[in-house]
C-alpha cells in the first residue's frame, strides 16, 4: 500500500500495483475497506488531486463502482452507498467490449479533468 491521507471523514489507500479492478477490490477488502465512492464535487476533486501527487499523467484508478449485473446501465458503489454522483465523459459507459462492468477513472492530460470509463 501506498500513501494515506484522510479526508471527508475517510481514510485513502493509494496502491499503485497493476490488477485488475476484481483484485484491487479484494485488497481493500482484506485491509478492512472498500474501493473509494465519490459522492460530490470536492471528494472527486481531491481525490484527483492527490492521485495527480502520486502518478504521472496520463493516469487512471480504480473507484468503487460497478455495473449491476453484465451489461445493465445502472452502477452501484460497492461500499453500499448511493449512487449519487456523476461525471462521465461524452459517450460513456459505452459498455466496450462487453467488458465495462466497473469504474475505471481516467484523467484526461489534455483538459485536466476527470472522465470515468
Amino acid at each position: 500500500m501506498e500513501d494515506i491521507r484522510s479526508s471527508f471523514g475517510y481514510i485513502y489507500f493509494f496502491n499503485q500495483e497493476e490488477n485488475t479492478w476484481y483484485q484491487h477490490d479484494r485488497v481493500a477488502k482484506d485491509w478492512g475497506g472498500q474501493l473509494a465512492s465519490i459522492h460530490f464535487d470536492e471528494e472527486n476533486e481531491y481525490v484527483i488531486n492527490v492521485c495527480k501527487q502520486q502518478l504521472q499523467p496520463p493516469f487512471s484508478f480504480f473507484a468503487g463502482g460497478r455495473r449491476v449485473g453484465p451489461g445493465v446501465k445502472d452502477w452501484i458503489w460497492t461500499d453500499g452507498s448511493g449512487w449519487d454522483f456523476e461525471q462521465w465523459a461524452s459517450g460513456e459507459p459505452n459498455n466496450f467490449d462487453k467488458f465495462e462492468d466497473t469504474l475505471q477513472i481516467y484523467v484526461d492530460p489534455e483538459s485536466d479533468h476527470l472522465k470515468k470509463r
